[in-house]
C-alpha cells in the first residue's frame, strides 16, 4: 500500500513542480529478458544448463508521463509506470518467480524532425509485490527488492497517439542465486494517448 500511496504523491508533486506539462497515459507489452551472470568458479557444462534453464516472463505495463517542452529541440520528461517482470524455467509450467515494480524514469528528450524523437535517462525500480509457484526456483537464495539502471527511447507522435520503444537495462543483480545472478533487461512497444497538453505562449 506504501508504494502507491509513494505513487499518488509523486504525481501530485510533478504536477505542482512542472505546472503547465503535457500528461499521457501508456499501455504496451515488456518483454522482459535476464541476463545471467556467474559467481565464482563454474564448470563449463553447469554454465551451458543454467543459461539454457532460465528465461524471462513477459507481460504488460501501464504509466503515465509527465512531459515539458524546453525548446524546439529538447524536453524533460518523467515517466512513472508498473511493469512485471521475472524469470522463469523453459519449458516446465508453473515454475517461474515474478515481481510487480514501480518504475520512476526520468529522462531528456531529442527532436529529430517533426515526428521522431529520442530520449533517455535514468530509471529507479522499486518493487510493489513478488509471486512464487512451488517448486521454488532451485538454490534461489536472495530475491532484491530495488533496481536500477538506464533507460533509451525512441517515438513518434501522430495527434494525441504516441508510439515508444523503450528499452531499459538494469544494473543491479534481482535475483541471486548460489552459483549465479540475474540482472534485468526489458524491451518495451508501448501505446500512448495525450489527455492533456501544453499550452503553447503567445510569442507577440
Amino acid at each position: 500500500m506504501r508504494y502507491f500511496q509513494l505513487l499518488f504523491l509523486i504525481l501530485i508533486a510533478s504536477n505542482s513542480i512542472f505546472g503547465q506539462v503535457t500528461l499521457k497515459t501508456f499501455l504496451g507489452a515488456s518483454f522482459s529478458n535476464p541476463t545471467i551472470h556467474f559467481r565464482g568458479l563454474v564448470e563449463d557444462d553447469r554454465r551451458q544448463i543454467l543459461e539454457n534453464f532460465y528465461e524471462g516472463i513477459n507481460s504488460l505495463y501501464i504509466g503515465v508521463q509527465f512531459s515539458r517542452k524546453m525548446n524546439n529541440r529538447f524536453s524533460i520528461n518523467i515517466d512513472l509506470q508498473s511493469s512485471l517482470r521475472g524469470i522463469r524455467a523453459a519449458d516446465i509450467d508453473n515454475y517461474y518467480y515474478k515481481a510487480n515494480y514501480l518504475d520512476v524514469i526520468p529522462s531528456l528528450d531529442f527532436n529529430l524532425g517533426k515526428f521522431i524523437k529520442f530520449g533517455a535517462g535514468p530509471f529507479y525500480s522499486l518493487k510493489i509485490y513478488e509471486v512464487i509457484e512451488t517448486p521454488p526456483l532451485p538454490n534461489l537464495k536472495v530475491i532484491r527488492s530495488r533496481d536500477y539502471g538506464f533507460m533509451i527511447s525512441a517515438t513518434t507522435t501522430f495527434k494525441r497517439l504516441t508510439f515508444r520503444l523503450m528499452y531499459l537495462r538494469g544494473f543491479n543483480a534481482t535475483f541471486l542465486a548460489t552459483e549465479s545472478e540475474f540482472k534485468h533487461s526489458v524491451l518495451q512497444f508501448g501505446l500512448g494517448y495525450t489527455i492533456r497538453r501544453t499550452k503553447e505562449k503567445d510569442s507577440r
